[in-house]
């Protein structure tokens, strides 16, 4: 799976998984405060998948119907820390084939999928 990792994802994590072999994007070194629309769109015309703590980016593929072809990988982990929430994230991603156009919710227990095909 190739990733692109948003400006919001801790460089630990972006390190962890290069070292575990993943082809990763960080916006934070390539192209720093672009808006989440254009972030979505360098995903969708690299076919990445987007991994971020951004909300928003939810909400842009849901809700607003932007194309997320590749999937969006969103931790909500708020009550980890850093070093907990890079161990769970990389956990998670390394038992993941290719997600297609999924958002994949991962949580401190439990890991939620919607895909982003089907309409409400």
């Amino acid at each position: 799976m190739k990733l692109i990792a948003d400006e919001n994802v801790a460089g630990g994590l972006v390190r962890r998984l290069r070292e575990s072999g993943y082809d990763v994007w960080w916006i934070l070194e390539d192209a720093p405060s672009s808006t989440d629309p254009s972030v979505l769109e360098r995903a969708t015309e690299s076919g990445r998948t987007l991994l971020t703590f951004d909300s928003d980016f939810g909400t842009l593929a849901v809700r607003d119907d932007i194309a997320a072809p590749f999937g969006i990988i969103f931790p909500r982990l708020k009550r980890m820390t850093i070093a907990e929430q890079t161990d769970r994230v990389h956990g998670i991603i390394v038992t993941m084939d290719a997600i297609g156009s999924t958002l994949v919710v991962i949580e401190e227990t439990k890991v939620r999928y919607r895909d982003l095909r089907l309409k409400d």
